[in-house]
């Protein structure tokens, strides 16, 4: 629950915690299911097939299979899937900077965490595939992810829109 703190997801309020939980858990949920079944059936093997824009699709799919590769825990399918998902999620609410490479290792450290909420890190460590853990733990596991890596993004989006405007602030602070 630390990082969901900080990062300002969760109300410091514990009285409003359960519900904004349950709220922005769902509205992350909303947005999976009208991201992808806006162009066809989300089963469909392909970002095209899905009606998903191709452009992104087809970076993140490039870049999630090399997340992590020293640890099994991202080689599984619910694993990437997942990913998959909140990368694509975030870069469409996102379209000034979309998805750039290497937002899949920012998104990592949150979703290892909150899964480590549900299943000892031994069980992580001994090759446990979180895909036989139940949907609404995955389902949570993922939103939580989304809302923490869009909080951290939030506060450097510039950095990865075109002429990447912060980066071009940061560097002028320094040289004074």
């Amino acid at each position: 629950m630390s990082w969901q703190l900080l990062l300002g997801y969760l109300p410091t309020s514990s009285e409003r915690r359960v519900t904004t939980l349950e709220r922005k858990r769902k509205e992350y949920l909303d947005g999976v299911r009208q991201a992808f079944e806006k162009g066809g059936t989300s089963s469909a093997p392909t970002g095209k097939a899905r009606g998903l824009d191709e452009a992104i699709w087809h970076q993140i799919s490039i870049d999630v299979p090399r997340t992590n590769p020293h640890l099994e825990l991202y080689s599984y399918e619910a694993t990437q899937r997942s990913l998959e998902r909140i990368l694509y999620v975030w870069a469409i609410r996102h379209p000034a900077s979309g998805y750039v490479q290497g937002i899949n290792d920012l998104v990592t450290p949150f979703w290892q965490v909150f899964l480590a909420t549900y299943i000892a890190d031994s069980d992580v460590e001994s090759g446990m595939d979180p895909g036989q853990l139940p949907k609404p733990v995955l389902d949570a596991v993922e939103a939580d992810s989304f809302w923490c890596l869009t909080k951290l993004l939030d506060g450097i989006q510039d950095n990865y829109i075109f002429a990447q405007p912060g980066i071009q602030r940061q560097v002028r602070r320094s040289e004074i």
